[in-house]
């Protein structure tokens, strides 16, 4: 068994603004000497977010009618373009060293890429990258998202993945700047229900694998806790 291990943090059901503070505390964490990879597991009510090459033109409704909706919006330091979170979605937060994991940024987005593709063959779901864009594509269209960003090495930001079938939302945007993107999920692809328990547990797994790591609950005395901003 390997020695190597990414601690995961399944934090259920949180808004995007608390997911971000836990994120950027992990990663304060790991620049102050924490040694150990974490990954978020979180589920976000409604919320639009702009990666750093976002196009306002392509939220489709004025902020204020957005927020009238209950539907907020961050602009946020991760790459890509405009993309929705929302329930029937698991979203994946990786918190790890890219130097120590001996990846690069392109090397870590196949990674990510590579451990969808596999979780999605539990669910006998066939899927694909394509060239030249990031994210991981089925036959009925586009089932996960992927942007990061990167600080003195330490990524943070990640991958969202659509497992329920009816997701609402995607209607507010233009997904990730595509005009013509078709958005689907697990269930529409493999037409049958899927619990979202099962599917963060394989998504874990997958990762863990690529990574080269073991997967272990994260422990209730985290640095994070208090660790400063």
């Amino acid at each position: 068994m390997t020695e190597k291990k990414i601690h995961v943090l399944d934090v259920g059901r949180m808004p995007y603004a608390e997911a971000l503070d836990l994120q950027k505390r992990l990663v304060a964490a790991k620049k102050s000497g924490d040694e150990r990879d974490f990954l978020i597991l979180v589920e976000h009510p409604g919320v639009v977010t702009v990666g750093r090459r976002g196009n306002e033109s392509h939220i489709r409704l004025p902020r204020e009618a957005l927020a009238a909706r209950g539907v907020e919006v961050y602009d946020i330091e991760r790459g890509g373009d405009v993309t929705y979170h929302g329930p029937g979605q698991v979203v994946g937060y990786p918190i790890i060293d890219l130097k120590h994991a001996g990846l690069d940024v392109h090397s870590y987005l196949r990674l990510i890429e590579t451990a969808v593709i596999e979780a999605l063959r539990a669910f006998h779901v066939e899927s694909y990258t394509r060239e030249g864009l990031t994210g991981v594509w089925t036959r009925l269209g586009k089932v996960a998202a992927i942007g990061i960003a990167v600080s003195r090495w330490i990524t943070y930001h990640g991958f969202a993945v659509n497992v329920l079938r009816g997701i609402t939302g995607f209607d507010l945007i233009v997904p990730c700047g595509l005009t013509t993107e078709r958005v689907t999920s697990i269930e529409d692809v493999c037409g049958s229900p899927v619990e979202m328990k099962d599917a963060r547990r394989e998504l874990t797994a997958a990762f863990a694998r690529a990574l080269g790591a073991e997967a272990v609950a994260a422990q209730g005395d985290l640095i994070w806790k208090e660790a400063p901003l």
